[in-house]
Parts: structure tokens; sequence; C-alpha cells
């Protein structure tokens, strides 16, 4: 497909799936308005990101790009760890929290940048969900304050659950990587699941899991061919995938086929 003509084909796609919504149920005028106006800005956003041959990449943070945790005490780690020219392990004191980055994180956030423009979606609160972002692109030039965090207002009543409503432009140029796919129930076509990361060894008790974490196994995964470089290699293939003169410009059909 001419990629010229794939926005006015993506918005086409849009329309139809918003007009049979529409139908399902009557709406409102103003409900109408509304859509109309998201269903324009998204459509803008869209066109913007395809001038500059990116999609968006939706992140999530725990036990997938990172491990957290409030019990461990590793100061002397923390002290080695210092020295790298990349750190990998943090003491956020002022949080009563130890954070573990996943081994790979620099080469894949700086590659997966160059393709995707980057999101954070925490089921954790806003706190600490700046608070990572801050650790991960202490400049802001990688997320560009595009961070979500589960339910910002406080209501801990609402089910857990993810969708794409805050992301820049339209689901089918969107791709998610997240632990946990039962919290997308409806973007399940859009998730790369990703095995979970287990540092510390409360992390594994929380999931019920036995045997030792890696850290009380002083051991690590692999920076070149850990979880985070073959997801890497994954996404770089749906975008080059993607913007292929033969696609039909849907990354939920390129990962149903990776």
């Amino acid at each position: 497909m001419d990629n010229e003509h794939r926005p006015i084909l993506l918005l086409q796609q849009f329309l139809t799936v918003t007009s049979d919504s529409l139908h399902a149920k009557p709406v409102s005028l103003e409900l109408k308005a509304a859509i109309q106006r998201e269903r324009a800005r998204r459509l803008v956003e869209q066109n913007r990101m395809f001038a500059s041959r990116k999609l968006a990449l939706v992140l999530d943070l725990d036990h997938t790009l990172l491990n957290s945790t409030k019990e461990e005490l590793l100061k002397r780690k923390e002290e080695q760890d210092r020295a790298k020219p990349q750190r990998h392990l943090f003491q956020l004191r002022h949080m009563g929290l130890w954070t573990k980055l996943r081994p790979g994180i620099w080469n894949f956030l700086e590659k997966a940048n160059e393709l995707y423009e980057l999101h954070i979606y925490t089921l954790g609160n806003r706190p600490y969900a700046t608070a990572m972002a801050k650790l991960l692109d202490p400049t802001g030039a990688l997320f560009g304050g595009r961070v979500m965090s589960w339910r910002d207002d406080g209501d801990r009543m609402v089910s857990q659950r993810k969708d794409l409503k805050g992301v820049l432009g339209l689901e089918c140029a969107a791709v998610i990587m997240d632990d946990t796919p039962s919290v997308w129930p409806r973007c399940q076509p859009n998730l790369i699941a990703v095995e979970r990361y287990h540092f510390f060894p409360s992390s594994r008790r929380k999931f019920g899991l036995p045997g030792p974490s890696l850290l009380e196994m002083d051991r690590d995964e692999r920076e070149e061919d850990g979880t985070l470089a073959s997801s890497l290699a994954i996404i770089q293939r749906i975008h080059d995938d993607f913007f292929s003169r033969h696609s039909d410009g849907d990354v939920r059909k390129l990962l149903l086929r990776s």
C-alpha cells in the first residue's frame, strides 16, 4: 500500500467502527460531536507520527521494565552499581523503595525511541509513575510527559483495567508491552506479553512463586539476549513491516503473524 494513502484508510476504518458503535444505541448530539472531535484529534496526531515514521509504544513499568520493593537492604550492591556508566539499581529513600531496572533497558529505550512514541502506563499511583519515569528518562526526551497511571483520582473501587484512550493516534498503530495481559481486556491484539521480571525475593512471594529470586542467586538476565533484547527485535520487525509498501497498516494483524 502507498504510505501516502494509509492515513486516509485508517480514518475510514476508524469512522466505520465508530459509526457502528453509534448506531448500536441512541446517543445525544453532544456525544456525537465529542466523538467527531476526538476522531479528528486522533487523525491529526496519527498523521504527525506517520510523518516521522513512528508508531505508538505503550510500556508497563512493574515486572516489565523494572522491579521495585520496600523490603530489601542493598546498600553494598547499590554502591557497586553507582560506579557503573549506566546504573540499574536505585534507592528512592523518599518513597522507601528500592528499584532494579531490567537488564538491557537503556539500549531498549534508545532504540525503541527511534521508531515509536513512547508512553508509560502503570497501575501504580501518580507519584510512583512520575518517580519511575524520572529514573528511566531524567531529561524527559524519551517520554515527553506521556506518563499515565491507573486511577489518578485515587478511586480504588474501579477494577484494574487499562485501555488506549490516552494514547496518541489510532489503535491500529499502537503496540503494548506488559507482563499482565489480563489488564488489557479490550486491547489483546495490540499486546506483546513479556515474562515477568522478578529480581527481588518479595516479588516472587507476591505471585506465590517457589524458589529463589535473581537477587538471592546473585544473577540477572543477560542484556544481549534477555527479555528486553528479544522484545526490541519484535517491535523493530513490527515497525519495519508496518511501513513497508505491502502493509495493510494495522499492527494488530502484524502481531498476530509474529
